[in-house]
C-alpha cells in the first residue's frame, strides 16, 4: 500500500537554536496521487492542526505536498510534527520529530590584556545546553599541557606571572561529542603594563599670568601607550584623549584658575595626577591725579595699583634713579607709606589693591617735578607718573652772578642780567635812583627766554655814552613779582666804569739770543674790571700776538745790540700804561744743534732718507750741512737708542743748500744699524755734532727721495731760486699784514707819506703822559682804538675770581725758523688798529660778560672762544 513521505528524511531533525533566528524550518508532507494530496493536514505536538496561512507558523499546498514553515523557532516549537491524509480510501499518517538545543557560544572578548606579573585568565566563557569539553591550544595549534605555567579551568586558561613574551595568540575548542559538533575560538592576548607617571604635571610658563598661552604636561609610561584626558574638576577639557599628554589653553583669564586632573589610561589600567593652576595677574595702576599746592604745606600723592600675588610698589623722582623709603636717611625729608587690601573673588582668585602714599611734609619749589610710581610682581611690572606743581613767591636762587659788579665803558654794550625763579612766573621791573627805567634812549630792556614756566630772566642794557658816563654807573635794583609777593623780591646789581688796565707787573729777559729776546710778563696789578685780553709789545719792529701770554719771544732783532722794549696790556676797554725795559741781544755765533725729525726704522732695504729741521742759525745764514754715517753696534735696550762700540771710520756727505732739509743714503746693508752724525755749518763754525741712530729694512726694495744733495741746477742757480721765492713770499706775508693787522713795510711808506713822523714822540713819553692819553680815550663815544663788544652774561655761568698764575717759562713761536738780524728801524707811533662795529644784542638770547671786581690772573691760553687782539708796534 501506498503511504506518505516527510522530507528532511529521518524521521527527525536536531536544530541548533544559537544560529541566527532567520533561519527557517520546512517541514514537506508529499501523497502518492492527487486524490490524496487534497486530504493532507499537519498537527503539532499536541495533536492540533495547523491551518493558519500567516504569521510565524505557516501551513500550505504546493502541487502534491502539504508545506509546514516555522519561522524565528523558539524552545516551544520542539516536539513531534504529525502529516495526516487518506491514501486509496484508508487514513494515513507520517511524522517527524523537531529535536531544539542550544549550540556552543562564547561570551569572551576575542582580543584580551591582562597586566604584566599576574596571574592572568584567558577567558573563554562558552555555553551550551548539551555536554561540551573545551581543550586549549597555541596560536600554532600546539596542545597546551596542565602544569606549573598553565591551568586549563572550564571558562578559561590560567597563565601564572604572565609576562610580556607571553603576549600571542591562543585557540579555545569546545566540542558537543553527542552532536559531532566542534566550534573553535583564536583569542589574541597582549600583556600590558598599566600607565604609571614619573612626576607631577608641569606648566609652561611655570607661572602663568593672565593673557598668557599656557601648556600642561603629563608624562606616564605604560604599554601600550596610554592616551591622556584632562579634567577641571569633573568636567573633561580636552574633547578627545590624547596621546602626547598635552593640554593647551591660550590667553589664559583668572576664571580659568583652579585644579586640573591629568588621567593616563592603557588596556593595563589608568594612573591620575592633580595640578593646581595659579594665573598670575600684572600689576595695573590707577591713574595718578596731578597736584598744584602752595609752598610750606604737606603733599601727598597716592599709588593705588591691583595684581596677583601683591605688587610691590615704589616711588621715585623722575629725574633720579633712586627710591623713597618708609625711614628716609638723614636730610631727606620725602618718605612713603603703604597699605594693602585683598579681595577673594574665588576660591582660587585673590587680587591684592596696594597703596603707596608719597609724603612731603613741607612743600618747597625745588619739589616741583614729576614723580613716577612703580608697580611690580612676578606677573610683571608697570610705571605711571604724576606731577607736583609747587607755586611759591620770587627769589633769585639761580642768578648765576650774584654778588659779583658788571662793568661798562664808553662804547662798550653790557647786559645786566637778572633772573628770578617763581611760580606763577614772576614779573621782572628794573629800579635805578629810585625809579623805574624805562625802555629808551639811554636804556634798552630785553625780556629772556629760561624755556622753564618758573623762570623770568631779563636783560639790562645801559647806554654809556659821554653825555651819561657821570650818571650811569651806580646800583641798579632787580625787582621781581608775582601774586605771592605782590610787593616783589629785590636784588641789587652792581653797574661799575671799567678802566684801562694797569701796567704789568713786572717784565723780564729771560733768555737772549743772536736775533731773539724771550720777555717774561707778570699780570697788572689792577686789569680795569675787565680780563686782559692781549699784551702789546713795542720794540723797533712791530710784533703781534694773538693770545694773553706770560712769556713771548720778540725775533728778527739785529745781533749783540741793546734794545728798549715796552709792553702794554690790553682789555676790551683799551690799551693800558707801558712797562718799559732793556734787553740786549747775544753776539753772532755757529747755528745750533741740527734737530734730526726721520723715524729710526727705514722703509727700505739698502737706502734711507734722513730728513731734519732748520736749526736756529745764530745770527748768520746757514751755508751747507755736513752728514757722517757708518754701520754701527748698537744697544736697542736703551731708548734711545745707543752705540755699544764707536764704528772705525764714517763715510761723509756734503749738503751745500743751507735750507735743505733731507739727504738720501745709498748702498746700504739690508737689516743693519747706523749711526748718524749732522752739522750745520755757517760762517762762525760749525754746530754742534746732531748724533741719530736708525735702522735699515730687513724688506722690500730701494726708497729713495733726495732733496737736497743732488740738485739739478748748479749752486748759483738753485740760489737764485731760493731769493726770488723768498722775496715773494715776504711781499706776499706784508701785504697780508698790511691789509690785517694796519702793520709792515708797505703800511710804514704809507703811514710816512700821509702824515709827519711821531716815531720820536711816540717813543718817549712817559707812562705818566700814556695815563693822560688813556684818560682822553675814555671821553670819546667811539674811539678807534677800543673795540665795541657786546658783552652779554650767560646766564649758567657766574664770573669767577681766578687766582694769578706764576710766570711760566714758556716760548710760543718756535725757535727753528731761521733767524735773520734785523735792521734798526726809527720807533714810530703805535699803529691804531681798526674799531669793531657795535654789534646789536640778540633780543632771545643775548651773551653777558660780567666781570669780577678783582684782578684775574693771566693765562697762557685766550680767555674765550673769541681771539684777542695784539698788536706790536715798531
Amino acid at each position: 500500500a501506498q503511504s506518505l513521505k516527510i522530507l528532511p528524511p529521518g524521521g527527525s531533525l536536531a536544530y541548533d537554536l544559537t544560529q541566527s533566528n532567520e533561519k527557517l524550518i520546512v517541514f514537506t508532507c508529499t501523497a502518492p496521487d492527487q486524490a490524496s494530496a487534497g486530504t493532507l493536514e499537519w498537527f503539532d505536538k499536541n495533536d492540533r492542526p495547523l491551518t493558519s496561512g500567516s504569521g510565524r507558523v505557516l501551513v500550505y499546498t504546493q502541487g502534491m505536498s502539504k508545506i509546514l514553515q516555522i519561522s524565528r523557532p523558539g524552545d516551544s516549537d520542539g516536539g513531534t510534527y504529525t502529516c495526516k491524509g487518506t491514501v486509496e480510501g484508508q487514513e494515513t499518517e507520517a511524522s517527524i520529530l523537531l529535536e531544539l538545543y542550544k549550540g556552543i557560544s562564547n561570551t569572551s572578548p576575542l582580543q584580551q590584556y591582562p597586566v604584566q606579573g599576574t596571574d592572568a585568565k584567558i577567558m573563554c566563557n562558552v555555553s551550551s545546553s548539551m555536554s561540551f569539553a573545551v581543550k586549549w591550544f597555541t596560536g600554532d595549534l600546539v596542545p597546551i599541557q596542565t602544569g606549573d605555567k598553565f591551568l586549563q579551568m572550564t571558562d578559561h586558561l590560567l597563565v601564572k606571572n604572565i609576562q610580556l613574551n607571553d603576549s600571542g595568540h591562543y585557540f579555545c575548542q569546545c566540542m558537543i561529542p553527542n552532536l559531532g559538533i566542534t566550534q573553535g575560538y583564536n583569542i589574541s592576548v597582549t600583556v600590558t603594563i598599566p600607565p604609571k607617571m614619573d612626576g607631577p604635571i608641569t606648566q609652561e610658563p611655570p607661572t602663568p599670568k593672565e593673557g598668557d598661552d599656557l601648556e600642561l604636561i603629563c608624562v606616564a609610561e605604560g604599554t601600550p601607550a596610554p592616551s591622556y584626558m584632562y579634567y577641571k574638576g569633573n568636567v573633561p577639557v580636552n574633547d578627545e584623549p590624547s596621546t602626547n599628554g598635552r593640554l593647551r589653553l591660550e590667553k589664559v583669564t583668572r576664571d580659568q584658575e583652579g585644579i586640573y586632573t591629568c588621567i593616563a589610561t592603557n588596556k593595563g589600567g589608568e594612573d591620575r595626577q592633580d595640578v593646581r593652576v595659579d594665573i598670575r595677574i600684572p600689576p595695573k595702576i590707577d591713574p595718578i591725579q596731578n597736584i598744584s599746592m602752595e609752598a610750606n604745606r604737606e603733599c601727598i600723592m597716592q599709588c593705588v595699583a591691583k595684581g596677583d600675588p601683591k605688587p610691590n610698589l615704589f616711588w621715585r623722582r623722575k629725574d633720579r634713579q633712586d627710591y623713597y623709603t618708609e625711614n628716609p636717611t638723614e636730610g631727606e625729608e620725602i618718605r612713603v607709606e603703604e597699605y594693602s587690601q585683598t579681595d577673594d573673588e574665588n576660591e582660587f582668585t585673590s587680587i591684592t589693591t596696594t597703596t603707596l602714599k608719597l609724603i612731603i611734609p613741607t612743600l618747597k619749589p625745588e619739589h616741583s617735578a614729576e614723580y613716577v610710581c612703580k608697580a611690580e610682581n612676578e606677573a610683571g611690572m608697570e610705571e605711571k607718573a604724576g606731577r607736583i606743581d609747587v607755586q611759591y613767591a620770587p627769589n633769585f636762587s639761580d642768578q648765576a652772578n650774584a654778588g659779583t659788579a658788571f662793568y661798562g665803558w664808553i662804547g662798550g654794550s653790557t647786559n645786566l642780567t637778572c633772573v628770578a625763579n617763581g611760580n606763577p612766573e614772576p614779573v621782572i621791573s628794573w629800579w635805578y635812583n629810585n625809579q623805574e627805567v624805562q625802555q629808551g634812549t639811554d636804556y634798552t630792556v630785553i625780556a629772556g627766554n629760561s624755556g622753564v614756566p618758573t623762570k623770568a630772566i631779563s636783560y639790562l642794557i645801559p647806554s654809556v655814552r659821554a653825555d651819561t658816563v657821570d650818571n650811569v654807573f651806580g646800583s641798579y635794583i632787580c625787582r621781581a613779582v608775582n601774586k605771592f609777593n605782590p610787593s616783589g623780591e629785590e636784588q641789587t646789581l652792581e653797574f661799575k666804569q671799567a678802566t684801562f688796565p694797569a701796567a704789568p707787573k713786572s717784565v723780564t729777559v729771560t733768555q737772549s739770543k743772536p736775533t731773539l729776546l724771550v720777555l717774561n710778563i707778570e699780570t697788572p696789578d689792577d686789569n680795569g674790571g675787565q680780563p686782559v685780553i692781549a699784551y702789546e709789545i713795542k720794540t723797533w719792529k712791530q710784533v703781534s700776538n694773538d693770545e694773553i701770554i706770560t712769556q713771548t719771544s720778540v725775533r728778527d732783532l739785529e745781533a749783540n745790540t741793546n734794545y728798549i722794549i715796552e709792553v702794554s696790556a690790553k682789555s676790551k676797554v683799551g690799551l693800558g700804561i707801558a712797562e718799559q725795559i732793556q734787553g740786549t741781544t747775544a753776539t753772532v755765533r755757529q747755528p745750533e744743534e741740527v734737530h734730526v725729525t726721520s723715524s729710526r726704522e727705514g722703509s727700505a732695504a739698502n737706502s734711507y732718507t734722513l730728513t731734519w729741521d732748520v736749526p736756529l742759525d745764530g745770527g748768520a745764514d746757514i751755508l751747507s750741512y755736513r752728514v757722517e754715517y757708518a754701520k754701527a753696534d748698537v744697544d736697542t735696550t736703551s731708548d734711545p737708542w745707543s752705540l755699544a762700540r764707536a764704528p772705525a771710520g764714517y763715510d761723509k756727505r756734503e749738503v751745500d743748500n743751507g735750507q735743505a732739509t733731507s739727504l738720501a743714503l745709498s748702498g746700504l746693508d739690508r737689516d743693519a744699524y747706523y749711526h748718524v752724525k749732522v752739522v750745520a755749518i755757517n760762517r762762525i763754525g760749525e754746530s754742534s755734532p746732531a748724533s741719530f741712530i736708525f735702522k735699515t729694512s730687513s724688506q722690500g726694495g730701494e726708497a729713495s727721495v733726495d732733496s737736497g744733495s743732488a740738485p739739478a741746477l748748479g749752486k748759483g742757480g738753485i740760489l737764485g731760486i731760493i731769493l726770488v721765492l723768498l722775496l715773494l713770499l715776504l711781499i706776499a706775508v706784508d701785504v697780508a699784514l698790511y691789509k690785517t693787522k694796519q702793520c709792515g713795510i708797505i703800511w710804514t711808506i704809507c703811514q710816512a707819506l700821509g702824515r709827519k713822523d711821531e716815531g720820536a714822540a711816540t717813543s718817549s713819553k712817559s707812562p705818566e703822559d700814556g695815563d693822560e692819553a688813556n684818560a682822553k680815550l675814555l671821553g670819546k663815544e667811539k674811539e678807534d682804538s677800543l673795540k665795541t663788544e657786546n658783552e652779554v652774561a650767560k646766564e649758567a655761568e657766574p664770573a669767577v675770581e681766578a687766582e694769578p698764575e706764576a710766570p711760566q717759562e714758556k716760548e710760543l713761536e718756535p725757535e727753528d725758523k731761521e733767524e735773520k738780524p734785523a735792521e734798526p728801524v726809527k720807533a714810530e707811533e703805535p699803529a691804531e688798529p681798526k674799531a669793531k662795529t657795535p654789534t646789536e644784542p640778540e633780543p632771545e638770547a643775548p651773551k653777558a660778560e660780567p666781570a669780577p671786581e678783582t684782578t684775574p690772573a693771566v693765562d697762557t691760553q685766550p680767555a674765550s672762544d673769541e681771539k684777542p687782539d695784539a698788536t706790536a708796534n715798531a
